[in-house]
């Protein structure tokens, strides 16, 4: 259904699509809702709801979509998200790239499987909960762009799994360095988490943080 900007709503017989695995509604820019129904599509592994511009919403059924690999809202005009986005205990990606979100759940913490989040340009986002500190699977986390943001969580620290972290842009004062190997997805790289966890204690960055602007490999 991708592209189908004057589809506004899906029947609720979409429920009855049990075997369905991938729904990509990328670009519906007149969708404004997602029926309950929803929560009956079991085996559902990867939901793109990206540029769906109208969308204000996440119906809390979507908690119910327990086989979810991957969840993409980039540039919906979300204002937040519903307490039920933590039971999605398979989902491993979650970009909210300019998502319009205030304020995120403390449920968030319960996403344990969760490898991969992007939150670049979510301008209005002001603070990250400190149950952040319970993705001990996450790797990779995006949040170029959040002008909002002045602080980090003391949990942060904990993430000591953490390959790839990207504040530039932030309102952050002095941020820790970040990891970047081109783009690139490396499995071996680590991040400087003691470096990360200085700056959350002593709230300054280590000198090498000056080169902010710069793309710095900690592991180097």
């Amino acid at each position: 259904l991708r592209g189908c900007i004057n589809l506004e709503g899906l029947p609720t017989q979409i429920g009855q699509l049990r075997a369905l695995t991938d729904l990509s509604l990328d670009g519906c820019t007149g969708l404004k809702a997602l029926p309950a129904e929803i929560e009956h599509l079991q085996v559902l592994k990867f939901l793109d709801l990206c540029d769906c511009t109208n969308l204000e919403v996440l119906p809390v059924e979507i908690g119910q979509l327990r086989s979810l690999v991957s969840l993409s809202l980039r540039r919906c005009n979300l204002e937040a998200l519903p307490e039920e986005i933590g039971h999605l205990s398979a989902l491993e990606s979650l970009y909210m790239d300019d998502c319009t979100v205030r304020a995120l759940p403390a449920t968030i913490g319960q996403l344990s499987a969760l490898v991969v989040w992007s939150m670049r340009d979510c301008i209005r986002l002001e603070a990250l909960p400190p149950e952040i500190g319970h993705l001990r699977a996450l790797r990779h986390l995006c949040l170029d762009g959040c002008t909002r943001l002045k602080t980090l969580p003391r949990e942060i620290a904990e993430l000591t799994v953490l390959a790839y972290l990207y504040l530039d842009g932030t309102g952050l004062e002095n941020p820790p360095p970040k990891v970047w190997r081109c783009g690139t997805w490396m499995p071996g790289g680590r991040a400087d988490v003691a470096a990360i966890r200085k700056y959350i204690h002593a709230k300054k960055a280590p000198k090498s943080a000056t080169q902010r602007k710069s793309v710095k490999n900690l592991n180097d």
